[in-house]
């Protein structure tokens, strides 16, 4: 591929070795020469035996449960290429990431961020999450669109304000925007919030750009974190990020949210 050289494979993973040795596998499978980064916070060796399988990887060791926000920010500090290809570490490559394709529609579009498309895999069934939307702040109110766009940049790309963790964009773009290192968990919105205020953002309509998601794979170290809120309440882990929002409510599709 021309352009693989320019992008960098970005994966922030905790404790789940088979979900990200699947997708590194999947990743070289289909571009062997890629440039992969990953960033471990699951403090301890559990991934001595994925980092072995898979030689030419690199991988950054954090401390325990520094959170998404810290370690996608620190995927991006150590990107050396212009643009990094953002991922779950519980997704799986297939035919439809074009890497070629996705790279010259964002060129093509002059966009900073393209977006795609997460389909849930159930047994043999793969169900497409199709979640993209915009947003709206009035008199201190966020208001949150689900699954809406108001302009096509062309035929196959939608105008959105945020989507899926998963998208190819110009690295620089996400020096100047990073996560808000506060929310450990929940930190979506709130990034893509800052984010498409600043950048051009697009999303590939399907079937283009699908990638499958797939958690059935982790450890019970993995659950007794992810379900703990980094330590929080929910509705202190929503106050601290509407804090960092900048909003008093936030309302998903007419109907208040928190």
């Amino acid at each position: 591929m021309k352009h693989l050289e320019e992008i960098t494979f970005g994966i922030k993973t905790f404790k789940r070795p088979e979900a990200v040795g699947r997708l590194i596998d999947s990743i070289l499978k289909m571009y062997p020469t890629s440039n992969i980064l990953v960033v471990d916070d699951g403090g301890d060796d559990i991934n001595q035996p994925i980092k072995e399988m898979f030689p030419t990887t690199k991988w950054i060791t954090q401390p325990l449960n520094i959170g998404l926000s810290a370690g996608r920010n620190i995927l991006v500090d150590n990107t050396e290429t212009p643009y990094l290809f953002l991922m779950d570490d519980d997704y799986i490559f297939n035919k439809t990431i074009n890497i070629e394709e996705i790279y010259n529609k964002l060129i093509q579009l002059n966009l900073d961020l393209l977006a795609g498309t997460v389909s849930d895999i159930h047994g043999t069934i793969a169900n497409p999450r199709n979640y993209h939307g915009t947003f709206e702040i009035k008199d201190d109110i966020l208001y949150v669109k689900k699954n809406h766009f108001d302009v096509e940049w062309d035929s196959e790309v939608m105008k959105i304000d945020f989507a899926m963790n998963l998208f190819l964009a110009k690295t620089e773009t996400l020096k100047d925007v990073r996560w808000e290192e506060k929310l450990k968990l929940a930190e979506h919105l709130e990034w893509y919030l800052r984010y498409s205020r600043k950048y051009k953002l697009g999303k590939f309509k399907l079937p283009k750009f699908n990638i499958f998601h797939d958690n059935s794979v982790g450890s019970s170290e993995y659950s007794k974190y992810r379900n703990n809120n980094a330590g929080l309440t929910r509705d202190e882990l929503y106050s601290i990020e509407r804090q960092c929002m900048g909003v008093k409510e936030i309302w998903f599709d007419g109907k208040f949210h928190h």
